[in-house]
């Protein structure tokens, strides 16, 4: 329940810091059921890299939520990429 409901709950954040918080939850669910070692490697790298993604947009932009951010890709197209490509 804890996995499907942390997934649902993250589609809903509109801040990026709550959004990769609830996915963070949703994925320590299957840490905790024992799917695979590999699942806790993985969420540590994909943890790591999203939150470096937005610390990196929250210093150039000063903004966390998805509707203050309008035109993402032209203030800074390189980050917009890396996000485009998770």
């Amino acid at each position: 329940m804890q996995i499907i409901y942390a997934a649902s709950t993250s589609f809903g954040q509109r801040n990026f810091k709550k959004r990769i918080a609830y996915s963070s939850v949703s994925h320590m669910g299957f840490i905790i059921i024992r799917i695979a070692i590999l699942q806790i490697i993985s969420h540590g790298f994909i943890g790591a890299a999203l939150l470096f993604l937005v610390g990196t947009s929250y210093d150039r932009m000063r903004l966390v939520y998805f509707d203050e951010m309008g035109r993402m890709a032209v203030s800074i197209p390189k980050i917009f990429t890396m996000f485009s490509n998770c």
